[in-house]
């Protein structure tokens, strides 16, 4: 979002400050390998979209500050940016700020969900977009939410599919709420993708189904699910990765 809002203001004719805390562009959804690491391959339509925002910001002129964080207004009215690269703070003197800072991933809290080996999804799928790989072990990803459909597909992209993907929610319970999704073609597309490369890979699909619990015996985690009916099995893994959806980052600017 910030990208494409820097390329759109430029193009108005407006002078642009691109600040970016990481050291490359590209914020959750397009977060690009760290250094010289190896990544599995992505869907080509994020692939795409990416390519066409880093060509919409070059046409612009924009040049990012990396590793600069957005510390606030001063009294003047400056803009002040931590250059992280250089140890000093930065001041722009500016009419307005956009503020992009994208959503953070929700987790509800459960039993277990404090243990050694318990993660988000975000962080595990953050590992495996930097790094191209992620910790050794069997997985399970729980929770609700399409990131855990998505992860899932990126797992089983790079030979790691979960031993089970539990999710509380039955996308297909409700048919006449998802087909106001007909007016994206392209995302159901995407998300038809996760779901065969997920399922290909022999990853079970839990639907209506709660992660109960988490606990921790011989050495491995023991994720109690509870079905839509009461019944309760037990799976277990080195890796529980939580998701329950995202909420706005509204919180942390000064």
């Amino acid at each position: 979002a910030g990208v494409a809002a820097a390329a759109e203001l430029a193009r108005a004719g407006l002078g642009v400050e691109l600040a970016e805390q990481r050291a490359a562009l590209g914020g959750a959804y397009y977060r690009q390998p760290a250094g010289r690491a190896g990544i599995a391959k992505v869907p080509g339509r994020r692939a795409r979209h990416w390519s066409q925002l880093e060509d919409e910001l070059r046409r612009a002129a924009v040049e990012p500050r990396l590793r600069h964080v957005f510390l606030g207004i001063d009294t003047d009215g400056l803009a002040l940016l931590d250059d992280r690269a250089a140890g000093r703070v930065r001041t722009v003197r500016t009419r307005a700020v956009v503020v992009a800072v994208g959503a953070v991933e929700r987790v509800l809290p459960r039993p277990g969900w404090q243990l050694d080996g318990v993660m988000t999804a975000g962080g595990l799928q953050m590992l495996l977009k930097e790094t191209g790989e992620v910790p050794p072990g069997e997985i399970v990803v729980a929770g609700n939410g399409p990131l855990t459909v998505a992860l899932s597909a990126d797992l089983a992209r790079i030979g790691r599919a979960p031993v089970a993907v539990i999710e509380a929610a039955d996308p297909f319970g409700r048919p006449a709420a998802a087909l106001r999704l007909a007016a994206f073609p392209d995302l159901v597309a995407e998300a038809i993708s996760h779901v065969i490369r997920m399922s290909s890979a022999g990853a079970p699909w839990l639907r209506a189904s709660r992660l109960a619990s988490i606990a921790r015996e011989d050495k491995r985690l023991c994720a109690e699910v509870e079905d839509r009916h009461g019944r309760i099995r037990r799976i277990h893994a080195d890796i529980v990765a939580l998701h329950d959806g995202i909420r706005p980052n509204d919180f942390g600017l000064p």
